[in-house]
């Protein structure tokens, strides 16, 4: 897919676009597809694909403290304040309480994503449709019609 997307920028943009572009887009793939590789940062197909769990941990853990540089005894109190609450937490998803539910809005939106790359990957759509059609699923207020 990268490939594709890189060969529609080359066919679609002007010369001096181009070239600002092209040191990215050697970042990109020298780093990010090469050295480090996709399955290490791609999410689709994941459940879970944020680290709003540790962001969450890390800012409750923040608002608990409640001070910029505790002393190692305010710290400890709070870890075990922490472990407390995992064991609870723990103790409900061991007795069947389930997670909170999406909303059908996130639902929609998961659907219409894994739509558009089941039809990518049967080859119903071209990368450049795919993006174009991903990029109003995501974005927040479009106020542009699509091209058929």
């Amino acid at each position: 897919m990268f490939s594709d997307l890189y060969e529609s920028v080359l066919l679609t943009s002007s010369s001096s676009a181009l070239d600002s572009l092209k040191p990215l887009f050697e970042y990109y793939e020298n780093y990010w597809v090469k050295t480090i590789g996709i399955k290490r940062w791609n999410v689709y197909g994941f459940r879970v694909k944020t680290n709003n769990n540790a962001e969450g941990f890390h800012n409750r853990l923040n608002l608990r403290i409640a001070k910029h540089h505790p002393n190692i005894w305010i710290f400890i109190r709070c870890i075990q304040g922490e472990e407390i609450r995992f064991s609870h937490v723990l103790i409900q998803m061991i007795g069947g309480l389930t997670c909170r539910t999406k909303t059908a809005a996130t639902n929609a939106i998961q659907q219409r994503i894994d739509t558009l790359y089941f039809r990518y990957q049967n080859n119903d759509i071209t990368v450049d449709e795919l993006l174009l059609e991903l990029s109003y699923v995501v974005a927040k207020n479009t106020t542009g019609k699509r091209k058929k």
